[in-house]
């Protein structure tokens, strides 16, 4: 990251919040000035976001898909590959 000069960091999942040390991660990044997209699907953010300091190079990417039968949202088109 260092190397290439990456200003950003995108985390996808999975879900990046499982991970036992994601807060350490962040604070990390964080510290280094690096811009973080955290992708997840929110269903553990409300556990996890006392990990998380408020800082400009921090942002939360919520994901609504799923499959139709399960989802908790309106109807949303698909795309079919």
């Amino acid at each position: 990251m260092e190397e290439c000069g990456a200003p950003m960091v995108s985390i996808p999942g999975g879900e990046p919040l499982m991970h036992p040390q994601i807060g350490e991660i962040i604070e990390g990044l964080v510290a280094r000035k690096k811009y973080i997209y955290l992708c997840t699907n929110a269903l553990l953010l409300k556990e996890k976001i006392d990990l998380f300091k408020p800082s400009k190079y921090l942002t939360f990417s919520v994901h609504l898909d799923g499959q139709r039968e399960r989802a908790r949202f309106g109807r949303m088109p698909r795309r079919r590959i």
